[in-house]
């Protein structure tokens, strides 16, 4: 099977969580386009990063570019044969200079996101990882304001298509 090619480019970077969830996470990947698209998958280390990017690369897309931080799960072994296999333009941050990556921005939008969700529902903090899931999926299905989404959701904007929202029942 092919895998949809996406024409933008996507920032990653990784969530680290102050507790391990229910499931035992302690961290997640996160992705965006820098314009509300998110998608995040929650890792029980960092080093399972190249496991996030296979799922990312499956459910949405591959993405032409990818603009990550200088970590070595980030950029070498498993990670790397996947970008070098699927031909994608990866380029990392310099040094000490985290604004260049959007998915830092991402990042604390998720966990604000998440910190309300956890308090609105008075669900223990260990269910940080289902409500960083749900806080993803909900940004990228709902309409912004954003003159550069043209009217569209964000998973419409990067994906090319409208997503069906039976698929996504699971989530309320």
């Amino acid at each position: 099977m092919r895998f949809p090619t996406l024409n933008c480019t996507i920032y990653t970077d990784t969530l680290f969580a102050k507790s391990k969830s229910v499931r035992g996470f302690t961290c997640a990947q996160l992705f965006t386009d820098g314009c509300k698209f998110y998608r995040l998958y929650p890792m029980l280390h960092k080093s399972d990063a190249h496991h996030a990017l296979a799922q990312f690369i499956q459910e949405v897309g591959i993405p032409r570019n990818c603009l990550a931080e200088q970590a070595p799960e980030e950029r070498l072994g498993e990670w790397g044969r996947i970008i070098s296999h699927y031909k994608i333009k990866l380029r990392t941050t310099e040094s000490y200079t985290p604004q260049q990556n959007r998915a830092e921005a991402g990042i604390g939008e998720m966990k604000k996101l998440v910190g309300r969700a956890l308090r609105h529902s008075a669900a223990p903090i260990e269910f940080w990882c289902y409500a960083a899931e749900w806080a993803a999926r909900i940004t990228s299905l709902t309409a912004h304001d954003l003159p550069v989404l043209k009217a569209r959701t964000p998973e419409e904007a990067v994906t090319g298509r409208t997503p069906d929202i039976s698929e996504y029942a699971h989530y309320s």
